[in-house]
């Protein structure tokens, strides 16, 4: 390691206007993906740790 940073990443989804219900589906993709652990199973595949403590949905 080369550096370490203590700042918090953010992400965001972008979507076109009038688009709620696509809004509203992925958010609930993502609820169910942190509920179940499947988040947390793809961030330590990709980042080597669990980074989805601490993610607001």
């Amino acid at each position: 390691m080369v550096d370490q940073s203590s700042e918090i990443e953010t992400a965001a989804f972008l979507f076109g206007k009038g688009k709620a219900d696509t809004v509203q589906a992925v958010n609930q993709a993502l609820k169910a993906m942190h509920e179940d652990g499947t988040y947390a199973k793809i961030s330590t595949k990709y980042f080597g740790k669990d980074i989805s403590e601490g993610v607001k949905l």
